[in-house]
This record gives structure tokens, sequence and C-alpha cells, in this order.
């Protein structure tokens, strides 16, 4: 059987399987995204091995990362991210820092060293931006204020988790060679390593604004003349986002950003709305993958021995981060109600953690258990608040006729 055969063979045996357990979910009435995570466990390279390509599968995962941030960004108008955006800065940066210092404390009580602690507190700052985005409902994210200060609050996140990712791999830069951007600042400047720091966010901001410019001189042109064929207009917007993607990632920044403000450019277009509910089913596809490969990064031996601590952790930081966003939205003049329903929606982790864990081990800063400690307390997050959002409050997979509201 030749490579081509064998990952058929891989994504028929995955597929089948999230299939068979998400209607088991079904029928237990129990979040579909756990189904997805324990396919991963169980089929993963330390379960039953049969997923033996994990590099391609997860490159197919991150598929669905991408398209989620850019049907996100596709429905907030730049002018409505910037409101978000002033009234969500100080509520993320409390929360932000009291995370940092619970998570901090606790891994260090547990013994492991200052350093490894500190980047555990870094990493355990963020809320996840797949799981959210997942379980709002299509008509709160569009409509709804609720949705808009929940995408703030995430969109704040990604960023500040950015800017480390940017900074451990400019640092990193100075030990290995560079890339991309940084490779031709250091032929034609002279610039490595830290220099690099200081052209990376221009550079942000310029691509910022050339993705505006280009989707209002460019895109939007096409569109209208291809508008009378919707696989085309599909066709269009996947390349745009995923041509923005490959350009950030060439510059240095993250690819997610670049999806990101691919889809704020295209959120001024007459057809975004179109765009976002045609490309739904095709980013919900590759967003099983992604969660398969989460439960697939599992260790269970070094789980058995951080289990404990990593629940503990867990439990804590969704207590700490929960009652925060409450009683912050509360303060800055929102209704209880909703306040409190944010609270419990932002109260996991990040998969930006596992991103960040995975960099900082193959930088050595950090420990293997420390790596390990991270994942595992943000697999128990996104699993415990999957749970308890899909049963307690509206999402598009609820549990019950009540609940469910795509």
């Amino acid at each position: 059987m030749n490579g081509a055969d064998e990952i058929l063979l891989e994504l028929a045996l995955v597929v089948t399987g999230c299939a068979m357990l998400a209607w088991l979910a079904v029928v237990a009435r129990q979040p579909m995204i756990i189904a997805y995570i324990v396919c991963g466990a169980l089929l993963g390279p330390r379960g039953l091995g049969m997923i033996k390509a994990p590099e391609f599968m997860t490159a197919i995962s991150d598929l669905g990362v991408l398209l989620l941030l850019f049907l996100a960004g596709i429905v907030l108008h730049p002018d409505r991210l910037w409101r978000l955006f002033r009234s969500t800065t100080a509520v993320t940066l409390l929360n932000a820092g009291a995370s940092f210092v619970v998570a901090s404390v606790l891994t260090r009580l547990w013994g492991f060293a200052w350093g490894d602690a500190a980047f555990v507190g870094v990493a355990c700052t963020f809320s996840s931006t797949i799981l959210v985005v997942k379980l709002l409902p299509t008509t709160t994210l569009h409509q709804e204020h609720m949705g808009g200060l929940a995408i703030g609050v995430l969109i704040l996140q990604d960023l500040l988790a950015v800017a480390l990712l940017v900074v451990m791999y400019s640092v990193s830069a100075v030990h290995h060679a560079p890339s991309g951007l940084s490779s031709l600042l250091e032929r034609t400047f002279g610039l490595s390593g830290l220099s690099v720091l200081w052209v990376i966010p221009p550079a942000a901001v310029l691509l910022t604004g050339a993705a505006l410019l280009a989707e209002q001189v460019v895109l939007r042109r096409m569109m209208r003349r291809i508008g009378r064929f919707d696989e085309g207009i599909y066709l269009l917007a996947l390349a745009w986002c995923l041509a923005n993607a490959t350009l950030w990632n060439w510059v240095g920044l993250s690819s997610v950003a670049g999806a990101f403000v691919a889809g704020v450019a295209l959120a001024r277009s007459p057809v975004s709305l179109f765009i976002s509910e045609g490309l739904k089913p095709l980013r919900d596809f590759f967003l099983v993958l992604f969660f398969l490969m989460i439960g697939a990064q599992i260790e269970w031996d070094m789980s058995a021995t951080l289990v404990v601590p990593a629940a503990v952790l867990a439990g804590a930081l969704m207590l700490v981060k929960s009652v925060l966003f409450d009683r912050s939205f509360r303060r800055a003049g929102e209704p209880p109600r909703l306040a409190s329903e944010l609270g419990v929606r932002l109260g996991q982790l990040s998969e930006f953690g596992l991103i960040v864990a995975a960099a900082a081990y193959s930088f050595a800063i950090i420990s293997h258990e420390a790596s390990h400690l991270i994942g595992l307390t943000v697999i128990l997050t996104m699993t415990v608040s999957a749970y308890v959002v899909v049963l307690r409050y509206p999402t598009p997979i609820g549990t019950r006729d009540a609940l469910h509201r795509d």
C-alpha cells in the first residue's frame, strides 16, 4: 500500500470513528466535541496507533482553525470590531493577569521550577476561540451583543498569544537559520534575532491596511463579475483567506491572524453573510479533525502522574475565569444574565496554550512535564466547559430541543 492509500485509509478510519462516537454522543445527549477528542485519544499514536500520519492530519485540521477565524472575522465590520476592542480591553487584561497568577502559584506549589511555573501561567491566560465560537449559535454570533463581546475578548487574547509566539520564534532565530521575512531582513539590512521584533508590528499594520485596500479595489470587483456562480464566489473567498494566511505566516506572524484579517476585510462586502453561511459545513468538517488531533496528543503514561495537578489547575482556572468575566462585565454595565453566561462560555483554556507549550518545549524553554501539564489542563477545561455550555445554554449542538439553536 503506497503513501496516498495509507492516508486515505487513515482518513476513512478517523472520520468513521468520529461519526460513530458522535452518533453515540447524540443518543446519550452528550456534546459531540467530546466524542471527537475521545476518538483521537483512542485512535492516536499513543492509543490504538491507527493514526500513523499525525503531521498530515494536523495540517488538515489547521485548515479548520483558519476557516473558523476567517468566518468569525467575516461577520465583524472593522468599525464594529474597533468598538468591541474598546469595550473589552480592560476585562480581557484583568482576566489574563488573574489567570497568570493563579496558574503560576499552583504550578509552583506542585513542585515545578519557577521558570516552568511562570510559563504555565502565561499559557493558561487565554480562552478557546475555537470552542467558544463553535458553541455560539449563528444568530448570536451575527446579531446579538453577547456574541460580539465574546469575539472581542477572544481576538484580543489571540493577539496576545500571537505576540508571545512572535517573541519566542524571533528569539529562537538567534540560534536557528531564519526564514521568510527574517531571512530577507538579515540579507538586506543585516537585521536578525531580536532586531526583527521592531519590524514585525509595523508589518502587521501594513498587511492589515493592504488587505482592506485589496478587498475594496480588487476582490470586490472580481466577486461582482462572478456573482452569478456560487462556487466561484466560494473559491475566491477561500483563495483570499489562504493567501492572507500564507502571507502573514511568511512574514513571521500567525497564519490564524492573517485569516481573521482577511475575514474582517471581507466583512464590508455585500456577500459576506452569503459566504459565511456557505462555508460553514466545510469549516465544521475540518474542525472535527482539529478536536480529534487534540485527543491524539494525550500521553497516557505521563497523564497518569499529572492528572491530579492538572485537574486542580483546571478547576481553579475555570472558576477564576468564569467569576472574573462575570463580575467584570457587570461592572462594565452589562446585564447580570448576559455577564454570567459570558463568564461560563469564556471559562476554559485555549488551543493556543497547546501551541505555546509545544513551541516552548521545542525551544527548551520549559520541561516536558510542564509542557504536558499545560496540554492536559487545556484538554480538561475544554472538555468540562463543552459539557457545561451545551447542557446550560443554546448551542448549535444542543442536546435538548430547547437548547438547540444554529
